[in-house]
C-alpha cells in the first residue's frame, strides 16, 4: 500500500537524493529503504543525536530547529515532499546539527547508514550529488533574511461555534480565496467527498483510510495556495488532524463569553508541534466600545499574537487576511518632541494612498501617536486630538519644578492628558496590535511594552531623562525609549509583519559645532532671546542639547534597520525644536508632503502588495 501510494514522490525524492539512477538499482534501493509515520508535532530526532540515517519527506512536513538555553528556539527552515533531511550528518560523519520536528503528520522513508554505504558502492556518483545538496542547503539559510515561513494549511477552532465564529470563518476564507486559490476543508465536505460520513474522524489503527484521507489532505495542499482546516468540536479526532496539519492555528471566539480555556481547549491545543503558532481572535458586536480584559485571554494560554475584530467590518477581516498571508503592514514611528507632529501627516498620507497599518510601534513621541493609531483613530481623528492637546490646549512642558531635584517638568500635565486619552485601557485592548520603547536605568536596557497600562508605559517612553520625573515600575527605573531604540524597526521585524514602515526623523545630526559658540553661551543666548539683541550665533536649548545626547547612540541601530524598511520616510524637520508646539501645522504639512513622495516614488510598483 505504502509503495502504490507514493511511489511517484519516492522517485522524486530519491532522484534527489543519489541522482538519476538505473532501473534495478533504484529497485535495489526501495528494498533498502524502511518506512516511518510521525505524527505533527513529533520530534524524529535532537540536535547532537548520532548521525545514524537520513530521511526524505514523502508526505507532510518538518522543520528545524536549534533549541537554545533558555526553553526556545531558533528556527532553520523547513523541508517539504520531495525534499531530504539528515544527509550532511550520515555524509561528514557529525552529530546532528539540529533538532527536526514534525508539523505535519508525515510519512518518510528512512535511509540506513548501512544502506547508505551499499548505494555508493553501486553507483559512486551519489557522493557528488550528496555534497550538491549540502551546498544548496547551505546557500539557502546563507540567503534567508527573515524566518517567516509561508503559511499554507490554517485551523480554525471556533471555541462555541457560535453563527458570529462560523460567520467569521466564511469571511476571511472569501477574503483570501480572492487573492489566491484555497480550499475549505469542513467534516462535512470530507464525508461528502470520500462517501463516508466517519473517514474525517478516522484513526491511526485503521491503517487504510488513515492513509487514504492523509494522501487526499496532501493532494490539497498541492493543488491550493492554502487550505482551510475547520474543527467540528474540540475533542474529536478530526479536531486533532486539523492542530497537526496546521501552520497557524487561529482560537475564535465572541468576546462575550468567559475568558478561561476549557480542558478540551487545552487538550486540543496541546496536539501537534509546540512551534506551530497559534492566535486567539476575539470577536466584538458591530460599533463596540474599546476591548476590555483581554490579559484574562491571553493569561491562561500560550498564543504568539492576538486580535481584536469587529463583527461584519470588512477592514478588520481584511486585517486577518494580510496576516495570514505574511503581508501585515507595520508602522514604526521614532521619537523626537514636537517633531515627531510628523507622524500626523505622514499617517494621513498612508489613508489618503489606501496602505492600511495593522501593527504600530514607537517610541517616545512616535508611542503617543502610535498608540492614538492602535485605539483605532482615523487620520481626521487624530489630527483632531493631537490639535486639542497640543495647539488647542496647554503647553504640556509647562509645569517647571521649582527645585529640579527630579527633573525640570513635574509632569502633572502629561499624566491628566494620558489619563483623559488614555484612561484605563490596557495595550492589550487595543484595536490594532502596539508596542512601545523605553529605557530601563537599573538594568541599563531598552523594554519592549506590549502589555499592561496603556498610559504608564507611554508615560515612561516620553520621560527624557532629567525632564520628566522616571516612571517607577518593577523592572526599574524607566525613562525615554530613544536612549538605546529610537526607531525600533528591529521590534517590528520580529512581529513577522510582511511590510515595515519606517519614520525617523533623527538621523541627521542637527547640533552642528558653530566656532562663535563659547563657554558664555548662556549669556548670549540671555541677550538673544531676552534682551533681543541678535548675537548671530545659534544656541540650542538644554532641552535639544540632552534629547541629542541621550538618542545619539540609538541612531546606528536605526542606520542598521533602514535596508529591512519597505518604506523609509525620513522628513526634514531639522529647523525645529523638540518642544516646539507651536509649528503643529508646519511640522505636520511636512510630513504629509514626505510620506506623500516617498509612496509614490518608490511604491510605482509595488504599491498593492501594501493592501
Amino acid at each position: 500500500m505504502q509503495k502504490a501510494v507514493y511511489y511517484e514522490l519516492l522517485q522524486i525524492t530519491l532522484t534527489r537524493i543519489f541522482g538519476e539512477l538505473p532501473m534495478d538499482v533504484f529497485e535495489s534501493v526501495v528494498d533498502l529503504l524502511e518506512w516511518k509515520e510521525i505524527a505533527g508535532g513529533e520530534i524524529l530526532f535532537h540536535k547532537n543525536d548520532e548521525a545514524d540515517c537520513l530521511y526524505g519527506v514523502l508526505s507532510g512536513r518538518l522543520r528545524a530547529y536549534v533549541p537554545t538555553d533558555d526553553g526556545s528556539e531558533i528556527p532553520l527552515g523547513e523541508i517539504p515532499p520531495g525534499e531530504t533531511v539528515g544527509e550532511m550528518g550520515i555524509f561528514t560523519e557529525s552529530p546532528r546539527s539540529a533538532s527536526i520536528v514534525a508539523i505535519r503528520d508525515s510519512v518518510l522513508v528512512k535511509i540506513s547508514k548501512s544502506a547508505f554505504e551499499k548505494i555508493i558502492m553501486v553507483s559512486p556518483k551519489v557522493v557528488l550529488n550528496i555534497t550538491n545538496l549540502i551546498i544548496e542547503r547551505l546557500n539557502r539559510q546563507n540567503l534567508s533574511k527573515k524566518t517567516n515561513y509561508k503559511i499554507t494549511n490554517v485551523a480554525l477552532i471556533c471555541l462555541h461555534h457560535s453563527p458570529a465564529e462560523k460567520a467569521f470563518c466564511q469571511a476571511v476564507f472569501k477574503a483570501l480565496n480572492h487573492k489566491a486559490s484555497c480550499s475549505y476543508l469542513s467534516i462535512e465536505r470530507i464525508s461528502q467527498h470520500f462517501n463516508d460520513p466517519d473517514i474525517a474522524n478516522v484513526e491511526k489503527a485503521d491503517v487504510t483510510n488513515y492513509r487514504l484521507l492523509s494522501n487526499w489532505l496532501d493532494e490539497q495542499e498541492a493543488q491550493y495556495n492554502y487550505v482551510f482546516y475547520e474543527a467540528d468540536t474540540l475533542t474529536s479526532e478530526w479536531a486533532k488532524r486539523c492542530v497537526r496539519q496546521a501552520d497557524k492555528v487561529l482560537i475564535i471566539s465572541e468576546s462575550q463569553y468567559g475568558s478561561g480555556p476549557s480542558a478540551a481547549e487545552m487538550a486540543l491545543l496541546h496536539t501537534g508541534s509546540s512551534s506551530v503558532n497559534k492566535t486567539l481572535v476575539l470577536l466584538h458586536p458591530p460599533m463596540a466600545d474599546f476591548p476590555t480584559k483581554t490579559s484574562s485571554w491571553l493569561r491562561s494560554r500560550r498564543v504568539q499574537r492576538h486580535f481584536h475584530v469587529e463583527q461584519d467590518n470588512p477592514s478588520d477581516v481584511e486585517r486577518i487576511r494580510r496576516y495570514l498571508m505574511g503581508q501585515s503592514v507595520g508602522l514604526v514611528l521614532s521619537g523626537g518632541g514636537a517633531r515627531g507632529f510628523v507622524h500626523v501627516g505622514v499617517y494621513r498620507a498612508l489613508e489618503e494612498r489606501g496602505i492600511p497599518v495593522d501593527f504600530v510601534g514607537g517610541t517616545s513621541m512616535g508611542s503617543i501617536i502610535g498608540s492614538f493609531i492602535a485605539m483605532g483613530y482615523s487620520a481626521e481623528t487624530l489630527d483632531k486630538v493631537m490639535r486639542k492637546i497640543y495647539v488647542e490646549g496647554k503647553n504640556p512642558t509647562a509645569d517647571f519644578n521649582l527645585i529640579p531635584y527630579f527633573s525640570l517638568i513635574k509632569g502633572k500635565k502629561v499624566e491628566q492628558i494620558l489619563e483623559k486619552y488614555c484612561g484605563e485601557v490596557e495595550i492589550e485592548d487595543l484595536w490594532r496590535n502596539f508596542y512601545c520603547i523605553s529605557s530601563n536605568l537599573t538594568k541599563a536596557e531598552a523594554m519592549i511594552h506590549q502589555a499592561g497600562k496603556l498610559r504608564k508605559y507611554v508615560r515612561a517612553s516620553i520621560s527624557l531623562p532629567g525632564i520628566l520625573p522616571p516612571v517607577i515600575d518593577e523592572e526599574g527605573l524607566l525613562v525615554d525609549g530613544g536612549i538605546f531604540n529610537n526607531t525600533p524597526v528591529d521590534v517590528m521585524l520580529a512581529q513577522g509583519v510582511g511590510k515595515v514602515i519606517s519614520v525617523d526623523m533623527n538621523v541627521q545630526r542637527t547640533l552642528q559645532k558653530n566656532e562663535n559658540y563659547q563657554s558664555g553661551g548662556t549669556w548670549q543666548a540671555f541677550k538673544g532671546r531676552v534682551m533681543g539683541q541678535s548675537t548671530g550665533t545659534r544656541i540650542p536649548n538644554m532641552m535639544s542639547v540632552i534629547f541629542q545626547s541621550t538618542t545619539i547612540s540609538s541612531d546606528f541601530k536605526a542606520n542598521q534597520y533602514k535596508p529591512y524598511c519597505d518604506l523609509y520616510i525620513n522628513p526634514n524637520v531639522t529647523n525645529f525644536g523638540i518642544i516646539d508646539w507651536k509649528s503643529y501645522e508646519k511640522i505636520v504639512e511636512i510630513g504629509y508632503q514626505t510620506a506623500i513622495e516617498a509612496i509614490d516614488e518608490q511604491l510605482k510598483t509595488t504599491l498593492e502588495s501594501f493592501k
